[in-house]
């Protein structure tokens, strides 16, 4: 992902630190380890969560999120489940956020809404 896709959608909220850091761990410039709420959850954990959802985490401590949350869908896999993908909340279906496709194993800057309703295959209505 690139720093002007992030500035493009997001940049009416998040400075150009958050955008810097943001960037940094998606294309792995950054351990996530770094980020105090990685260090806590992981510290609590059993076995050791999958990197993805480490970048996660922190990536919702950058952007100053709600958590982070699963798109429930059909099911993609053994690990995942139901999960189609995680994104970080923001409080509204219709604000760009960054979601990670666990399909397409690709993080994509979208609403959740949109990324659900233009995916409808992914998403059957029931």
């Amino acid at each position: 992902m690139k720093a002007e896709t992030l500035k493009k959608y997001m940049s009416d909220r998040l400075t150009a630190d958050q955008i810097k850091q943001a960037i940094a761990l998606i294309n792995g410039k950054v351990d996530p380890m770094q980020y105090e709420s990685v260090q806590k959850w992981v510290s609590q954990c059993y076995n050791e969560p999958p990197e993805i959802d480490k970048i996660l985490e922190a990536l919702n401590e950058v952007l100053e999120g709600y958590g982070t949350e699963p798109l429930r869908g059909a099911h993609v896999n053994g690990y995942y489940g139901d999960f189609q993908a995680v994104y970080i909340n923001f409080g509204d279906t219709y604000t760009p956020t960054i979601i990670y496709d666990n399909v397409k194993d690709k993080f994509l800057v979208s609403s959740w809404g949109d990324f659900v309703e233009s995916k409808p295959k992914r998403f059957p209505q029931e």
